[in-house]
């Protein structure tokens, strides 16, 4: 059994931020049986709401990860600070718009992790400059609408950096253009539903929504089966019909994305251009 550790919460500030420390103390393995009021996982120990054990090895993974994406962020984003709100990590600050290492012009944002910090975050800006509009792909709850999140994922391996150095720099850029009252020099879909269905129709060149659906079905399979019914709807197998398209797709698109892709479309019921109620 590996030993464990009682990790004790404290507070402090980095810059203007009050951010949560860890004081790690390692126990021997016996300290971690039912019998010494451990609740593992998050729980507590011995009534003080500030201290929780958990494995050493967990928390040494989480904290290297949180350090190397700190550094890594920091060493294109100064202005950004890794936030500690409870367990969940955040960044805050200045996102910096600048050329030839000449900053011209800044963004306040939150960069927050629903799904994980290795998964595509959700970015507000928090200084009041962007207008709540969807015309002005902001939602009413100040997160930005930088693309369809496939799409990032689709361009290769993911990572926060080339995240923010892409999609999320060419938003601000088109954001002061607007500002100007230039038109988004970028290319545009519709939100909701009619903007994923350009989005995936564009990537599987396919214009029918439920062909789109069934597409998107089919690719996120790991394996796929040449006796399968075709998802174009011909009737014939896909060994006689699209295989070659499929597999070219198959290639591009993972299983995953397509399942995510899918599941994103299925918020929306058939028929609907606004996602069903929760």
């Amino acid at each position: 059994m590996a030993p464990w550790a009682e990790v004790r919460k404290s507070w402090c500030l980095l810059g203007a931020e009050r951010i949560q420390s860890l004081e790690i103390c390692v126990f021997p393995p016996a300290l971690s049986r039912p019998g010494n009021r451990a609740v593992f996982g998050g729980g507590r120990i011995g009534g003080n709401s500030d201290t929780a054990l958990v494995p050493v090895a967990a928390i040494s993974v989480r904290m290297r990860q949180l350090t190397d994406l700190d550094r890594a962020v920091r060493e294109q984003q100064p202005d950004l600070r890794l936030v500690m709100e409870g367990d969940s990590p955040s960044f805050r600050g200045s996102f910096q718009l600048h050329n030839d290492g000449v900053v011209f012009d800044r963004f306040s944002i939150r960069i927050t992790f629903r799904d994980g910090v290795f998964k595509l975050p959700r970015i507000e800006e928090i200084g009041g400059r962007l207008p709540r509009r969807i015309d002005r792909h902001v939602f009413g709850d100040g997160a930005i609408c930088t693309e369809v999140p496939e799409l990032t994922l689709l361009r290769g391996r993911y990572s926060l950096v080339s995240y923010l150095d892409g999609p999320v720099r060419n938003y601000f850029l088109g954001q002061i253009l607007v500002e100007q009252g230039e038109k988004w020099p970028f290319g545009e879909w519709d939100h909701g539903k009619p903007g994923l269905l350009q989005a995936y129709g564009e990537v599987l060149g396919i214009t029918d929504e439920e062909e789109i659906r069934r597409f998107l079905d089919c690719l996120g399979h790991k394996k796929l089966k040449g006796h399968w019914n075709c998802p174009c709807r011909s009737g014939k197998r896909i060994r006689d019909c699209h295989l070659t398209k499929i597999r070219q797709l198959h290639d591009v698109v993972s299983p995953s994305i397509a399942r995510q892709a899918l599941a994103r479309l299925n918020m929306y019921p058939a028929g609907s251009a606004v996602p069903a109620a929760v």
